[in-house]
């Protein structure tokens, strides 16, 4: 492995891209929209002042990349005025007197434009609506523009609904175009279907369905000649135990391997769970080392895979826990985490296998499928989940898309010594009901099987935690030497920190539910499940199926209080560290003050 083989496969996957279109169909289609915005903001009036609604990232990418030296930037205005500033520019209350020195307000929200439009001209004022001017330029947004960028779902989106509208004359056109989007996007589940689906009306697509073959047969062979022992890790994010079955392929690959039924995460954020999983800390027992980054001192599995000649590479968006020279990452262009389509992560993961002399330990982490916004290539609206009329419909949607990309890198790499691990780090945060209570089933109770070298099919009842993950690790490269009960524990913990975020701080308090901000502890064993907040406050559930039943202790008294000693009930004074600073906003809010027992 190495370099060479690297250019084989980049060659041959050119050939196929070649075939399809003789230029960057995603760079020109990006440049068409640069172009057409450019044009749109040089029509605003010279020296009018400008301001923006509403803070977001389709304003940043607009005053990022785009030149307004025409006009004076006022500010931009947002019903939460507690951004401070953004990109160096004022950031004001939506509905202050500062409006009146706005000559044109730019509406940027993809999602509220309509209503924000609307707002706007009751009020009389100056409006400029992109979305609109867009379309008269022929060019039709399915989602926000900054979206609209080399590996992500929106461009093939795009052509895959034009694809789909398309009458009889303009469908050949319509096809070749989808199946060069799939090709660049890396969809090869995608774009291997269409030529199945149209193979014996259109020649090109048995022409296509070919070279995909060849493709296809090179990453086999190249795979297959690896001897090392390699661990494959991917980690979809957001998925509670309760959906799995939309996962229809993974659920039946799953019985071939040790497969978890209870399986829980330590505390239902990602980052976090990445540190658990690599160190078994906590959020509040490790406080102290949750602010370090992840490396071969502060990490028994980083140190384990090194000290074992493992490459550790990381496929996502860009994080600063990581110690670089222990883990490589690959930052995907850089991209906002929520954009970068699990295709583009999946191919990257490849590459960098093949690339690599020694084993590999990868870890493909997908997001935008299923993490808010859940958006894919397949929906036929892209929208932000929160605004969908049926968010576990539209995951469901999601889910089954990611089903099929997976399976089908799954598939090339079962040949070999290698290990495939499938997890969620977490579950839900989408549903309405209890999203707040972050200690429920839907957010603990997590996915997560193996398959491969020495994995005899099981599926395990007894609880896995994920702060026994590196003991999984272990088990699954060396089973030899580690037992696998070591994995096993009967009870899990889970806690987390008060909110720290300003924003978020604020949006709570303004909610009511300044309560739901405070940090946690808690302790489960399946069958009951105990909770105490910072400022002393119990709860006690039994756990029925997904579902948590709030229930007095009395019922099953030896249950609480072994749960209540698991748990703990010390909560460290993080006001003593500098990212907490704006924690005493949620007591006061709710006249207490944190509870603090050993």
């Amino acid at each position: 492995m190495g370099r060479c083989e690297l250019d084989k496969l980049q060659q041959k996957y050119g050939e196929l891209h070649s075939l399809l279109c003789g230029y960057d169909q995603e760079e020109r289609y990006i440049e068409l929209i640069h172009k057409a915005m450019q044009e749109i903001i040089d029509g605003l009036p010279k020296g009018s002042k400008v301001g923006f609604r509403p803070c977001g990232a389709p304003t940043t990418w607009l005053i990022q990349n785009f030149d307004f030296s025409h006009v004076n930037i006022t500010g931009i205005f947002d019903k939460d005025a507690n951004h401070g500033d953004s990109s160096g520019i004022p950031v004001y209350d939506a509905d202050s007197d500062e409006t009146r020195n706005v000559d044109v307000f730019i509406a940027t929200s993809f999602n509220w434009h309509n209503e924000i439009i609307a707002e706007l001209e009751k009020q009389h004022c100056g409006v400029l609506d992109i979305y609109h001017e867009l379309e008269k330029k022929e060019v039709c947004l399915c989602a926000s523009p900054e979206t609209y960028i080399k590996g992500t779902h929106t461009i093939l989106h795009d052509y895959l609904m034009k694809w789909k509208k398309a009458d009889v004359s303009e469908k050949e056109t319509a096809l070749k175009n989808l199946l060069t989007a799939a090709c660049e996007a890396k969809d090869f589940y995608m774009l291997n279907a269409l030529c199945e689906e149209n193979k014996e009306e259109y020649f090109f697509c048995r022409a296509c369905q070919h070279k995909y073959n060849e493709l296809y047969g090179l990453i086999k062979k190249l795979v297959a000649e690896r001897e090392q022992k390699d661990v494959i890790w991917y980690w979809v994010d957001a998925v509670p135990y309760k959906w799995k079955n939309y996962f229809e392929g993974l659920c039946h690959l799953s019985k071939e391997g040790v497969h978890f039924c209870q399986a829980y995460t330590a505390t239902p954020f990602t980052f976090q769970s990445f540190r658990t999983c690599f160190s078994g800390v906590l959020p509040l027992d490790d406080c102290e080392k949750c602010l370090e980054k992840l490396g071969y001192e502060t990490s028994d599995l980083i140190q384990y895979l090194i000290n074992n000649d493992y490459a550790i590479c990381r496929m996502g968006a860009r994080s600063s826990m990581w110690e670089e020279e222990c883990i490589q990452e690959d930052f995907l262009l850089d991209m906002p985490e929520a954009n970068i389509s699990c295709n583009t992560i999946l191919w990257n993961m490849l590459c960098r296998l093949i690339l690599l002399d020694q084993p590999a330990f990868l870890i493909a982490h997908l997001v935008v499928e299923t993490h808010a916004p859940v958006n894919c290539a397949e929906h036929e609206k892209l929208e932000n989940v929160y605004l969908s009329e049926d968010r576990e419909a539209q995951f469901a949607v999601s889910a089954k898309y990611v089903d099929k990309r997976v399976l089908w890198y799954s598939d090339l790499l079962r040949r070999g010594r290698r290990i495939q691990i499938f997890m969620s780090d977490h579950g839900e945060h989408i549903t309405q009901k209890n999203s707040d209570i972050f200690w429920t089933q839907q957010k603990l109770h997590a996915c997560c099987f193996a398959i491969g070298e020495g994995i005899q099919p099981r599926q395990e009842d007894h609880i896995f935690s994920y702060t026994k993950f590196i003991e999984f690790i272990r088990w699954l490269i060396e089973p030899e030497k580690y037992e696998y009960e070591e994995c096993l524990t009967d009870c899990a913990v889970f806690q987390d920190t008060d909110f720290y975020s300003e924003e978020l701080i604020n949006r709570y308090i303004k909610r009511g539910k300044a309560e739901q901000a405070l940090a946690y502890r808690g302790a489960l064993d399946g069958k009951f499940k105990y909770v105490i907040n910072s400022m002393g406050r119990e709860f006690f559930y039994k756990i029925a199926g997904e579902e948590d039943v709030e229930i007095n202790r009395e019922e099953n008294i030896n249950a609480f209080e072994r749960l209540k000693r698991l748990a703990g009930t010390y909560f460290p004074n993080l006001l003593l560290f500098e990212r907490f600073q704006y924690i005493s906003r949620i007591y006061d809010a709710i006249n207490g003050s944190p509870y603090v027992k050993k």
